[in-house]
């Protein structure tokens, strides 16, 4: 959850375990369209990219490790985000 429109904070920790957050600042649709990061098309090896997919919003298991890989550009329906954990569901029942 947010409390800003125009920054929000993010965590992550490194190999230590320990918590380092950032604040990022929004950027406008102008700029971003214009800045050089939004020609990156990222790729993480190991994922299989699912035959049937909704372009928009998908998951694959990352093969070699306990990892699941989310896609998504924007949320979908209440019903289909339901659907949509439910298939994690069965996944991590049958893959732990």
């Amino acid at each position: 959850m947010i409390d800003s429109k125009t920054k929000a904070t993010f965590g992550f920790r490194n190999k230590a375990n320990e918590l380092i957050t950032m604040e990022l600042e929004a950027v406008s649709l102008e700029m971003w369209e214009h800045s050089e990061v939004s020609k990156l098309k990222l790729t993480v090896p190991g994922i299989k990219n699912p035959k049937t997919v909704d372009v928009g919003f998908w998951f694959a298991p990352v093969s070699g490790i306990k990892a699941l890989y989310i896609q998504f550009t924007d949320y979908p329906s209440f019903e289909e985000m339901q659907v949509f954990g439910e298939h994690l569901a069965a996944l991590f029942k049958k893959t732990n």
